[in-house]
């Protein structure tokens, strides 16, 4: 089975050395996984590659016109991952973003420091429905689109081509 597919209609590029990354993206959820509220939501995956855990609280995840600022407690251990929810629904708790990915059009994700610096952006195109965005290798490779989403697991030989 092919890893990933190699052509890319997308860019990556981390801006500043970081720990976490934007490891994997699913702007067309239909049904690789449901969030806490049984919803198929679009869904942005950080890896933490620290030694130690990260806590989430005051770093910003935006879209190509909406920026959050994760407001409440939201560790990553070392090695794992944390799922955001692109929902629209940010009362539904600290993991639910308010601002949906744009599958249709393509959209660019960034991830922020509470400092400030830009620690991750990752550009895709046109979503096919139930595929993913995803970095191979796992959390330090380019993004391919991939069939076999593997949200909060290791991007790899589980992800076929689209």
């Amino acid at each position: 089975m092919a890893a990933c597919s190699s052509s890319d209609n997308g860019s990556s590029s981390p801006i500043v050395a970081a720990k976490l990354v934007i490891n994997e993206v699913q702007p067309a959820n239909k049904d690789t996984v449901t969030d806490d509220q049984g919803e198929a939501d679009d869904w942005i995956e950080v890896y933490n590659a620290d030694a130690t855990t990260v806590d989430l609280i005051g770093w910003v995840v935006s879209d190509s016109g909406t920026r959050q600022v994760l407001p409440s407690a939201l560790p990553i251990l070392p090695g794992g991952y944390a799922l955001l929810w692109a929902d629209d629904s940010p009362a539904q708790g600290v993991a639910h973003l308010g601002f949906k990915l744009s599958a249709k059009k393509g959209d660019t994700v960034t991830l922020t420091s509470p400092s400030g610096a830009v620690v991750d952006t990752v550009t895709f195109g046109v979503a096919v429905d139930s595929s993913s965005y995803a970095r191979l290798p796992n959390g330090t490779g380019a993004f391919a689109w991939c069939a076999t989403p593997t949200p909060g697991a290791v991007n790899g030989s589980a992800c076929g081509v689209p």
